[in-house]
């Protein structure tokens, strides 16, 4: 069973895993945790599970647990070797369509994404390729931007030169969620 029934007392009440179209609206769903706001009670009830760390939906060959049913069924072509998404340009066959999408930029010697650090200017047809190259390379430029982030208040942002401030942007436009580690990617407990 891809719902473990004994974590949920109703799973029928449960969403995940739909298409997720964007409704234009009210957010009147706000969460109690950290205040985003959602359009419908239905994304707030997902959302909610992420702060609740609870993963309802198990994976059948390797029992890591989602919190949606989408996210299940994405690591599943994991497993199965299932792959929807074809390039029309080569033919080449892929599990997630992000990926399908940044291949794509490749036949169009797009790289959209551009390392600052260091004046390294380097380019990159993919974020997580970028990031992974400022871990390699960048990693002391990492650690400084990170602790002066985390050491300023609103004033000493304010004061800062252009050129620093600018690059303190970028750094923090890249690494939002500092809190989930520093490559992009969250590092959970698997349960």
């Amino acid at each position: 069973n891809i719902i473990d029934d004994s974590l949920l007392s109703n799973t029928s009440d449960l969403v995940g895993g739909v298409e997720k179209h964007h409704i234009k609206g009210n957010k009147n769903h706000e969460c109690k945790f950290c205040h985003k706001l959602f359009t419908q009670s239905t994304h707030l009830e997902v959302h909610i599970r992420s702060h609740m760390g609870l993963k309802p939906y198990k994976c059948e060959f390797c029992e890591k647990r989602f919190t949606q049913g989408g996210n299940l069924r994405t690591h599943m072509r994991l497993h199965t070797g299932e792959k929807p998404y074809k390039c029309l340009k080569c033919g080449k066959l892929f599990s997630r369509k992000g990926n399908l999408q940044a291949h794509e930029l490749t036949h169009e010697s797009k790289k959209p994404f551009i390392c600052k650090f260091d004046h390294c200017n380097k380019e990159f047809t993919q974020l997580g390729n970028m990031k992974a190259h400022q871990n390699r390379f960048h990693l002391e430029t990492l650690n400084k931007f990170t602790k002066r982030l985390a050491s300023l208040d609103q004033t000493g942002i304010d004061s800062l030169p252009p050129s620093e401030m600018e690059l303190l942007e970028y750094f923090s436009s890249l690494y939002k969620n500092l809190n989930k580690g520093i490559k992009g990617r969250g590092k959970t407990s698997r349960k």
